[in-house]
C-alpha cells in the first residue's frame, strides 16, 4: 500500500480529525477522573445527548488513532490509516471482553463506546483497504 487517491486520503483526514477532537473532549471530561479506571465521564453529560465515556487512557488512546487517520491523510500512507482502524477496533472490543470476564473495566467505555469506535474502525481501515485494491487493480492492468 503506497500511496493513498486525493479523496481516500480526504476521507481519513477527516475522520481522524473528528477522532482527535472527540478524544479530546474525552480528555478534558475526564480530568478529574482516575487514569485508567473506575466510572468515566461522559461528554455532554448535562444534556439530552449522552454520548460516550472516558477514562484519561481512554481518550488519550483515542487522541492517539486519530492522529493515524490524519498522519495517514496527510502523508497519503495507506498503512497508518488502517493501523488506527486495527486500534480503533480494539477499542471496540475491550467493553465486551471486560463484561464478558467480569473484569475491571480498563477504559471506563460504555456501549456507545462500542459503536463509536466501530466507526471510527470503519472510517480509517476501510479507505486504507480500499486504496490497496486500487492499487492492485491499477498494477495489473498495467501489466
Amino acid at each position: 500500500m503506497d500511496e493513498l487517491p486525493d479523496r481516500i486520503a480526504r476521507t481519513q483526514l477527516t475522520v481522524g480529525v473528528v477522532a482527535v477532537i472527540v478524544g479530546l473532549l474525552g480528555y478534558w471530561v475526564s480530568r478529574d477522573a482516575a487514569f485508567s479506571a473506575g466510572p468515566g465521564a461522559i461528554i455532554f453529560e448535562d444534556v439530552e445527548l449522552r454520548t460516550t465515556s472516558y477514562n484519561r487512557l481512554g481518550a488519550l488512546l483515542t487522541i492517539g488513532f486519530g492522529a493515524m487517520g490524519i498522519v495517514a491523510g496527510t502523508t497519503r500512507m495507506a498503512m497508518l490509516g488502517l493501523i488506527g482502524g486495527v486500534g480503533f477496533g480494539l477499542l471496540a472490543l475491550q467493553p465486551l471482553l471486560q463484561w464478558r470476564s467480569g473484569t475491571e473495566n480498563l477504559l471506563a467505555a460504555s456501549g456507545r463506546n462500542i459503536g463509536w469506535s466501530l466507526a471510527m474502525a470503519l472510517g480509517l481501515a476501510v479507505p486504507a483497504l480500499l486504496a490497496r485494491a486500487i492499487t492492485a487493480r491499477s498494477d495489473k492492468i498495467d501489466t
